[in-house]
């Protein structure tokens, strides 16, 4: 996404709305504009589909991104809370901590590796 987000906003003045809205000229988007496309997209998508996908809004999305980083792709909740925007990191723990992996043993085990291989060295 980023490539598009940037050649989208190569050349508009800094003053100018990254995302223009469509019935105000100059203007930006309006702060429902996002969650009621995705919603109408996600009615679009249902149509004539047996299997229907579950209404979400953009914090569904975001709540998405974070569930996958922290439970699938093994991220850490600072790495997840920065791409969040989260001023602190506690916030994303609060929110999101329940993800992420739990208990101590993946974490013991790599320091008995760590540990033991220096122990061989020496």
């Amino acid at each position: 996404m980023l490539p598009w987000l940037l050649e989208h906003s190569d050349g508009r003045p800094e003053s100018a709305p990254l995302f223009e809205s469509p019935r105000k000229s100059g203007h930006p988007v309006g702060k429902r504009y996002v969650s009621d496309v995705l919603t109408l997209d996600v009615i679009r998508a249902n149509d004539g589909r047996s299997e229907r996908i579950a209404r979400m809004n953009v914090h569904g999305l975001r709540h998405t991104f974070a569930a996958i980083a922290l439970s699938e792709a093994g991220a850490d909740i600072l790495s997840v809370s920065r791409a969040l925007g989260h001023s602190m990191p506690s916030t994303t723990l609060n929110e999101h901590g329940h993800l992420a992996p739990a208990g101590l043993e993946p974490l013991m085990a790599r320091i008995d590796e760590l540990v033991g291989a220096q122990a061989k060295l020496a």
